[in-house]
C-alpha cells in the first residue's frame, strides 16, 4: 500500500489479554475520504497465541516458492 511515509503514519496497537481471537483492523484517512478493514481469525488450537491463518500461509508461501502455485 502506498502511504505517507514513517514519519506521517500514525499506528496504534491495543493488546487485549481477554480477547478470543486474532483481530486486525486498519483505518486510513485523507483527503480521498476514509477506508477500514478489519480480519478477525479464529486461534490455532495448539497455540492460541497465533492464528489458524498463520501456518497455512507459511504452507502457501512454501509451495508457491517450490513452483507449485502460480502466482
Amino acid at each position: 500500500m502506498a502511504g505517507l511515509g514513517f514519519e506521517k503514519t500514525k499506528v496504534r496497537l491495543i493488546v487485549d489479554p481477554a480477547a478470543d481471537g486474532n483481530n486486525h483492523s486498519f483505518v486510513a484517512r485523507g483527503a480521498f475520504g476514509e477506508i477500514s478493514a478489519s480480519i478477525r481469525s479464529a486461534t490455532l488450537p495448539s497455540n492460541p497465541k497465533t492464528s489458524v491463518l498463520a501456518p497455512y500461509s507459511l504452507i502457501q508461501t512454501i509451495k508457491k516458492r517450490a513452483g507449485l502455485i502460480l502466482a
